[in-house]
């Protein structure tokens, strides 16, 4: 993954519906929000690699777009 994601809102809808049900405390991915490295840090740490409710691929190419937003600065929802 590149510092760039394009989700549609389904696949938006998916992910952000399993980080919820993982208990991940990841802000919500609405436009203008910016999650700081703290935040995608504590995320991940509380993420698990095996999905309940999404598609492994998705799942998995997420998280290695949390990693480098984490060593990136962060994450910035447009």
């Amino acid at each position: 993954m590149s510092g760039h994601v394009f989700l549609d809102p389904l696949d938006r809808s998916a992910i952000q519906r399993e980080m919820d049900l993982q208990g991940m405390g990841f802000p919500r991915l609405d436009p203008g929000i910016h999650v700081t490295v703290t935040e995608v840090d504590a995320a991940l740490e509380s993420a698990s690699t095996d999905p309940i409710s999404v598609d492994a691929r998705l799942w998995n190419d997420w998280l290695r777009f949390l990693e480098g937003a984490s060593t990136n600065g962060g994450l910035l929802v447009r």
